[in-house]
């Protein structure tokens, strides 16, 4: 796959290569706001807490053990096609995407409800709260840690299919 030239690595598959297959089982596109850390997974864990009767500090183990779900999602980097945008409408910040920023994969681990609820979310549904996730392992482009977040909303929606995902 060609990298785009930027560091940290960023690159897309040339798009025959992409649709060649309903899931993308080879050659997923790379995009990175950092260096790619070695993660040990018998000593990386997963912390829950905030609005939470029940902190938790989850192994990779302990993850595994949950009830497994598989999902069969598209993931799309914001910037695809931004090469097109640039050199056909106008300037845009930014790595110069081509087609190729994008994946359909079948993704399992635990439903993050699953863990939520192991927790013990302590606001109401009434409350708008939002689950954030945030990477302290090692700084990115923009700030000394990686981070988003989704509506609590969402995540605790039975039918929204949002998990932790452990394998792709």
């Amino acid at each position: 796959m060609p990298d785009l030239g930027f560091d940290p690595l960023n690159r897309e598959p040339k798009t025959t290569e992409l649709v060649s297959s309903f899931l993308t089982t080879k050659d997923a596109y790379d995009r990175n706001h950092g260096g790619i850390p070695e993660i040990d997974a018998s000593k990386h864990h997963v912390r829950i807490d905030g609005a939470v009767e029940n902190i938790l500090d989850l192994s990779v183990s302990d993850l595994q053990s949950l009830s497994q779900h598989t999902v069969v999602s598209a993931l799309q980097c914001a910037g695809i096609r931004r090469h097109t945008m640039r050199t056909a409408i106008k300037e845009v910040q930014g790595i110069d995407w081509f087609d190729g920023a994008v994946m359909n994969c079948k993704w399992s681990g635990p439903k993050l409800k699953d863990i939520l609820e192991r927790a013990k979310v302590t606001l109401s549904k009434e409350e708008k709260g939002h689950v954030a996730f945030a990477s302290h392992i090692q700084p990115c482009q923009e700030d000394d840690w990686y981070g988003a977040s989704i509506d609590l909303e969402r995540a605790m929606d039975e039918d929204k299919d949002v998990i932790l995902a452990l394998e792709v």
